[in-house]
């Protein structure tokens, strides 16, 4: 059973031999679910929406321009000194085709993907998760109570980035963390 393997090479290569749901068919080849990057443990869990396609590829998650602008504000408010693992609700990209636009998960798939992510919490035992985007606050709000929600990077982009009247409020909620966990490793 997954849950008592402590290994996080065991469960992570677990993940990715998932096929529980159909979004395991249009993955491109030689791409796996998108399990995460970041320490493990470490003292905060980010929870986005899914991969795109450039995270598919890479297979990592935030590895786009929205990727570019979340590592920015955690380089600026909680820098090396917090550790923190980013993944997301649904691991491998949501797509009709292998080809296909991204599209926003259905609930059906967030359900499915649910034991995946439970597996990286687990794993990473978090004091604190960050839902980053209305997707996965949408679905996990009430499983994880200890949590704050940050604007999605891609929304903030398209509001024109950090002049974006969001996007203090969101560094704000970062370094309010970074002062909580000053000192904890």
């Amino acid at each position: 059973m997954i849950n008592k393997i402590k290994d996080p090479k065991i469960i992570i290569n677990n993940i990715k031999k998932c096929n529980k749901c159909s979004l395991s068919l249009v993955r491109k080849r030689n791409c796996f679910p998108v399990v995460g990057r970041g320490s493990i443990p470490a003292n905060i869990l980010f929870i986005g929406e899914a991969p795109g396609i450039s995270e598919e590829m890479i297979g990592e998650p935030f590895v786009g321009q929205s990727g570019k602008l979340l590592d920015k504000m955690l380089e600026s408010t909680i820098g090396d000194n917090i550790t923190y693992f980013i993944t997301n609700c649904v691991m491998c990209r949501p797509t009709n085709t292998k080809s296909g636009d991204n599209r926003k998960p259905n609930p059906y798939e967030v359900i499915k993907c649910s034991s995946n992510l439970m597996s990286v919490y687990r794993l990473v035992k978090p004091k604190i998760v960050i839902f980053v985007g209305r997707t996965s606050e949408e679905h996990y709000k009430k499983e994880f109570k200890n949590s704050i929600f940050l604007y999605h990077p891609a929304y903030l982009l398209r509001g024109g980035g950090n002049k974006h009247p969001a996007y203090l409020t969101e560094l704000s909620k970062l370094n309010k963390l970074s002062h909580k966990f000053k000192g904890v490793k």
